[in-house]
């Protein structure tokens, strides 16, 4: 309880008094007696309630937005005078309240009932923290410990973009790629994962989804890392276009990387030289003994080499005429005597194609 002493001193002058007084106790004659008493004031020992709804109403990489209703000065009505708003990594709660981070700048309270947010900076991405609020009135009757909430920060920064890709490498139907891992968060860290995608038309951003992506990609490595990967399966002499964008565990995808183009090779000619339209026939019987030999040497892809061709005649080799085309040339081979009766005769041809 605290106690007020009031002293006052009432002075009372009488003017025009029938009895004459003398200058030296003029005054003292109209002097009242001080008249000293008290009256007790009833101190303030009602703190403000409790904020029971304080809630995330947004964050960012590095912010979170905390809302909650003012709960007022005495219980929950008037107006409170300060808010104490800690955060912390580890709960909060009154044993380790002194040591959570009191947050800068809070708002003064509004009269109770009224919605009163507060935007906390300067907090590190995916990080979760914890958020509480006690409350302060005039009399420094400081209210108990509100619900304790916790949110993390987001990822909002994507892989940097990969300015780098280039074709090392090519065949008829591959085409191998080359380039630097990004990174995570810009141009560090290391990203989730690569969305490769080939097209036969310029790729953009308009239409992106709709090239064709590519398998197998490889896992991101650590950012400055080179990395590649080979697409199979492409037509033969034919203009593709190649992009390359990066995405991280957040879903952050970034923007679309240098585009390059490439033209794949013809296809490679495999197939050997090969014999047809064989007069006599194979394995012909009964054939007279004065035949000339004709037969076909032909190729499906670049063509017959004319100067590999050979001709063997029972172990003997022999020159015949050769005309057509490098697809198909006629061997005419008339021999100098005639075969024996009953003479097997062996014919083997050798021949080579154009193809490099």
């Amino acid at each position: 309880m605290k106690t007020l002493k009031i002293k006052l001193l009432i002075t009372a002058i009488f003017i025009g008094l029938p009895i004459l007084l003398s200058a030296a106790n003029a005054f003292a004659a109209n002097t009242m007696t001080a008249d000293v008493y008290t009256f007790t004031i009833v101190p303030d020992t009602t703190a403000p309630s409790i904020v029971s709804n304080l809630s995330i109403s947004g964050s960012t990489e590095n912010t979170v937005t905390l809302a909650w209703s003012a709960t007022g000065d005495d219980a929950a009505s008037g107006t409170a005078t300060s808010y104490d708003i800690r955060y912390s990594t580890a709960l909060i709660t009154l044993a380790n309240w002194a040591s959570a981070t009191q947050a800068t700048g809070e708002p003064t309270p509004a009269i109770a009932g009224t919605s009163q947010t507060m935007t906390i900076s300067s907090l590190s991405r995916e990080t979760t923290y914890y958020f509480a609020i006690k409350v302060s009135d005039e009399g420094a009757n400081q209210s108990g410990l509100s619900n304790v909430i916790n949110t993390t920060t987001p990822d909002q920064t994507a892989p940097s973009v990969i300015a780098n890709l280039s074709a090392t490498g090519k065949t008829h139907n591959t085409v191998n790629l080359s380039w630097t891992a990004p990174g995570d968060n810009a141009a560090t860290g290391t990203a989730t994962s690569y969305d490769v995608r080939y097209s036969t038309a310029l790729i953009s951003l308009a239409n992106w989804a709709s090239a064709t992506q590519a398998a197998g990609e490889p896992a991101p490595a650590i950012a400055g890392t080179t990395q590649t990967l080979s697409i199979t399966g492409l037509s033969s002499v034919t203009k593709y276009y190649f992009a390359i964008r990066a995405t991280d565990e957040a879903s952050n995808q970034a923007g679309l990387s240098n585009v390059i183009n490439t033209t794949t090779d013809a296809t490679p000619d495999t197939t050997p030289p090969y014999t047809t339209g064989h007069v006599p026939a194979k394995d012909a019987t009964n054939i007279t003994t004065d035949s000339n030999i004709v037969l076909h040497v032909k190729d499906d892809g670049a063509g017959v080499d004319s100067s590999t061709i050979q001709m063997i005649v029972n172990g003997v080799s022999v020159s015949p005429l050769i005309t057509g085309t490098p697809a198909d040339y006629t061997l005419t081979y008339n021999p100098l005597s005639d075969f024996l009766n009953g003479q097997d005769v062996f014919i083997t041809i050798r021949a080579s194609d154009l193809a490099p």
